[in-house]
C-alpha cells in the first residue's frame, strides 16, 4: 500500500482523482469514488489478463528480436551484465 505523504485540505484541488486515492491516501467520498471508477474501467480492459498478456506479448517480441540480432542481443546482454554503459 502506498504511503500517504501529506494531509490534503478539504479544498485541495486534487481530490477527486485516482492518484489522490492511492499516492496520498486520501479516502474522501470524490478520491474513493475515483478510485472505484478507475477500477471499474481497469477490469473492464482486461485487468490482470491484460497486464499478463502484455508481459506476454513484450517477451514473445524480445524473442523474436533476440532471434533475428543474436550476435547484438548477445553483445548488449555481456554488456549490461559486466555493468557497461550501453548506448542506444
Amino acid at each position: 500500500m502506498s504511503a500517504v505523504f501529506d494531509d490534503l485540505a478539504a479544498d485541495d484541488p486534487r481530490h477527486g482523482r485516482n492518484s489522490t486515492y492511492c499516492n496520498h491516501g486520501c479516502r474522501c467520498d470524490a478520491c474513493r469514488a475515483a478510485n472505484s471508477e478507475y477500477r471499474r474501467a481497469w477490469r473492464r480492459r482486461g485487468g490482470r489478463d491484460l497486464e499478463r498478456r502484455v508481459k506476454l506479448e513484450r517477451a514473445a517480441a524480445l524473442a523474436v528480436l533476440r532471434d533475428r540480432h543474436y550476435a547484438e542481443y548477445r553483445e548488449i546482454l555481456t554488456a549490461v551484465r559486466a555493468g557497461e554503459v550501453v548506448d542506444s
